[in-house]
């Protein structure tokens, strides 16, 4: 595997928890898809799915390194699924990593923070 990024991010569940109740659907819908408000309103634990997912977003973008896009980070195009299938991009971030190589995702909660970690490899080996 020949990398391209690694990208690490740290997400306090108690601010995702707060933010959700002072914003209301406000915040779910700027940062999240349609497809994961519905995967983390139907956790248990809705501000540790909600965190996992930002720490997830962030890591990725920061393993993509396509900071030079001429617009906010588009959060909507990163998609974090599951641990099996776990990113879709779509939209210009889509284009912008268009032939970058698979990516790894994996994070985790512990004690109130979320932490998750990416890896994008390159498009060939070379």
């Amino acid at each position: 595997m020949v990398l391209h990024g690694v990208g690490i991010d740290v997400v306090d569940v108690t601010r995702i928890s707060w933010l959700l109740e002072a914003q209301g659907g406000r915040f779910a819908t700027r940062w999240f898809t349609p497809e994961e408000v519905a995967a983390c309103d139907s956790e248990p634990d809705r501000s540790r799915a909600f965190a996992e997912r930002l720490a997830a977003k962030e890591a990725v973008w920061k393993a993509l390194g396509v900071g030079g896009l001429s617009s906010p980070v588009p959060w909507r195009q990163i998609a974090v699924r599951s641990v099996d299938a776990p990113v879709v991009l779509t939209g210009g971030l889509a284009d912008a990593a268009a032939g970058l190589g698979p990516i790894h995702l994996d994070w985790v909660s512990v004690d109130g923070v979320s932490v998750a970690v990416a890896f994008v490899e390159t498009g060939s080996a070379g």
